[in-house]
């Protein structure tokens, strides 16, 4: 009886373990799903939508909603540039929308630019280029 209680602790330990690794990622996951939501609207000017206490899988179509609406925005808009003779300029795009402004801050910089760590730096012999 001790060693099938010995078993059954350990397993149990091996539940909790894995249990709490999954409602870790689940954290994460709907962190970043919450942001991205929040930065598309933003992005869109749209109303943030509420998702607090939904489902992954409403915040990932809410996500794919948004996307897929701008795109088949820029879709109409270039078929109508198109009709109309004139071609899509993405650079003028962006500078009327100050994307390019945006993603040259020093807050989207040291939020999205990773450093490689001390380990994976390659030394390189003085000879060599």
């Amino acid at each position: 009886m001790n060693n099938q209680i010995g078993f059954i602790q350990k397993d149990l330990d091996i539940f909790l373990d894995r249990r709490k690794n999954i409602n870790l990622v689940c954290d994460q996951v709907s962190g970043w799903s919450n942001r991205v939501i929040n930065k598309l609207s933003s992005q869109l000017d749209m109303p943030k939508p509420n998702m607090e206490g939904q489902q992954m899988s409403d915040v990932f179509k809410s996500i794919s909603g948004l996307v897929c609406g701008q795109l088949e925005n820029i879709i109409k808009e270039n078929a109508k540039r198109s009709a109309e003779g004139s071609e899509y300029n993405m650079a003028e795009d962006y500078n009327n929308k100050d994307m390019v402004g945006e993603i040259t801050t020093e807050e989207f910089i040291t939020k999205n630019i990773r450093v490689r760590p001390i380990s994976g730096i390659t030394t390189v012999e003085k000879d060599e280029k």
